[in-house]
């Protein structure tokens, strides 16, 4: 279970057989690097979400979703409130930026933070959302900015990489009970149940050890 960190075939693949099950108003990437996700994805809402704070990123997400009129990116950092962060960055992957730095990732670049929450009360976004988030661990200080939207989101697709979430602040604990609390059960892609006290058993100090995880709301 626990191999490389976010698998995009597969991500968009259960992303897209939920969202022909059920019907869903608006895709929220966070975390969106390219657009790969998104693009891959667009067809099957009203309209779509990308969050991308790098700038020489962003202009890849840009120019990529500039043919899908119902997708907007914004070059912006999400967490618990709104300020300034910094986001560390590699030069050599496009997918490895992080909000603490470590040894192979020490150029550091200011940018604007903003909350979800935020966002979704200035737009007019159908209702209601699916969430897909790979922020190297920040995850659990992302949905703190976004408890109001998380009551309008039955499924959201996360990376879970437990030492990237020690990193960033938090612990595995934390983000798995704050999930739960907010009326979320945990699965893997392929939709078997986990219980939370397995998941914190993976060790936080392995820096290869990840998989992504489906947080669902029943009955929705």
């Amino acid at each position: 279970m626990f191999n490389s960190r976010f698998a995009h075939g597969e991500i968009i693949d259960c992303i897209k057989e939920e969202a022909t099950k059920h019907s869903y108003g608006t895709f929220i990437d966070i975390g969106a690097n390219d657009g790969t996700v998104t693009i891959a994805v667009a067809h099957l809402f009203q309209k779509c979400i990308a969050f991308e704070p790098v700038p020489s990123i962003f202009v890849h997400l840009q120019n990529r979703i500039a043919l899908f009129p119902r997708c907007r990116a914004f070059q912006s950092a999400l967490g618990e409130n709104i300020g300034k962060g910094i986001i560390y960055y590699s030069n050599s992957d496009y997918g490895d930026n992080t909000v603490f730095p470590r040894g192979d990732l020490s150029r550091g670049i200011e940018v604007h933070v903003t909350t979800l929450d935020t966002i979704c009360s200035e737009m007019d976004m159908p209702r209601p959302f699916l969430i897909k988030i790979d922020v190297q661990g920040y995850e659990s200080f992302v949905f703190k900015g976004a408890e109001t939207v998380l009551k309008e989101t039955p499924f959201v697709v996360s990376e879970y990489w437990p030492w990237g979430i020690l990193a960033a602040g938090a612990t595995t604990s934390d983000y798995l009970t704050f999930m739960t609390k907010h009326g979320y059960f945990i699965y893997d892609l392929w939709k078997h149940g986990l219980a939370i006290g397995k998941l914190i058993q993976y060790p936080e100090n392995q820096f290869h050890v990840s998989t992504d995880l489906v947080f669902e709301k029943q009955n929705h």
